[in-house]
């Protein structure tokens, strides 16, 4: 803006080029023009926007970031009385929020808004953010989802599942859940909640986990995460968790968490193979012909038989990932290989 008309209550604008965060520069392209406000046309800078949304909300109650109570919020203490004539409000002044360790900013390319959060985890567990400490830094790994597990331990104390480490730990654990709950009803009785992580893998071995709930209802069974039958609010539980995965795998889990079942072994593999390893993997493949293990025995097993073939355990795990991923690295090994097919499974570590 560089001319104002009271008047005619016209303001005259040209298109000027910008820098952003001290690095970006946004070109320009000269343009010129004129608006009248009483049009409805243009926007307010945020320094009166926020103070102008204060009035039209009636806002009794503002927080904001720390940043802003030295920036903005001066400006905007002085303009709603002078301007406005809207009385005093109070403010609650909290720190950054971080995603993986990163300042939330749009600057930065790094802010979600609710429906992300919402797409990737049950609504409790993002209101279960706002309920630490304000004046602590919150910090959000939507590459590892911190968050959910943190949430499902908090849970797990609150039910008495899991003992909490301290007296304190255990009265946070109490006020937080109840607070997550916003204005719903606190359940009476925990909720059904498969592991995240194990919902990241299932959902990657089903084509469509909302339809095909019973093939992951089977699944988790085997797998030794489920014994009892579910109820259909558990069933629901399952299947939003398992859609909820499915698209954080879609849009924010890493590469290492990505993975898909190789169809064939491609020679090249094969030839980074050993001896020792390809006889260990042989050896997997005979155990699970011979009985049904669960994860923790069969998880205690392949160490053992890593062991008996002179193998360390990344030189063991990374021989198992290969011929099943491509790739050196992948989910848990034990629940990984209960999942799958077992006949596949067998003839795969057979290396047929």
């Amino acid at each position: 803006v560089y001319d104002v008309d009271l008047e005619s209550r016209t303001v005259y604008y040209k298109c000027t080029s910008r820098a952003l965060a001290g690095k970006y520069v946004v070109p320009s392209c000269g343009y010129r023009g004129s608006v009248n406000w009483d049009k409805g046309s243009g926007k307010l800078d945020w320094q009166l926007e926020w103070p102008a949304q204060m009035v039209m909300f009636k806002t009794v109650v503002e927080p904001f970031g720390k940043d802003h109570y030295v920036g903005s919020w001066p400006i905007c203490r002085e303009i709603l009385p002078k301007v406005f004539d809207y009385p005093p409000i109070l403010t609650f002044v909290y720190e950054f929020f971080l995603v993986d360790g990163k300042k939330m900013s749009t600057r930065h390319g790094n802010a979600y808004v609710m429906q992300d959060m919402l797409s990737i985890m049950e609504p409790e567990i993002f209101c279960y953010l706002y309920t630490k400490r304000p004046t602590k830094q919150r910090d959000v790994s939507l590459e590892r989802l911190n968050l959910v597990e943190e949430f499902d331990r908090v849970e797990r104390i609150y039910f008495g599942l899991e003992q909490a480490k301290n007296e304190r730990e255990e009265r946070e654990a109490r006020i937080r859940y109840e607070l997550a709950w916003c204005d719903r009803e606190v359940p009476r009785s925990k909720p059904f909640r498969i592991p995240y992580s194990i919902a990241a893998l299932l959902t990657q071995l089903l084509k469509d986990p909302e339809r095909e709930v019973e093939k992951a209802i089977h699944l988790l069974k085997r797998i030794g995460y489920l014994r009892e039958e579910l109820d259909e609010s558990s069933r629901r539980e399952l299947v939003t968790r398992l859609r909820l995965a499915k698209e954080w795998i879609r849009r924010f889990a890493p590469a290492d968490v990505r993975f898909e079942v190789l169809k064939k072994v491609p020679e090249e593999i094969l030839s980074q193979l050993n001896e020792r390893q390809k006889a260990a993997l042989r050896e997997v493949a005979q155990l699970l012909e011979q009985k049904e293990f669960s994860v923790e025995e069969l998880h205690a097993e392949l160490y053992n038989i890593a062991k008996r073939h002179g193998l360390t355990s990344p030189a063991f795990f990374s021989s198992a990932y290969l011929v099943l991923l491509g790739k050196d690295h992948g989910p848990r090994l034990a629940p990984f290989l209960l999942a799958l097919d077992k006949e596949f499974v067998i003839r795969r570590l057979r290396l047929e």
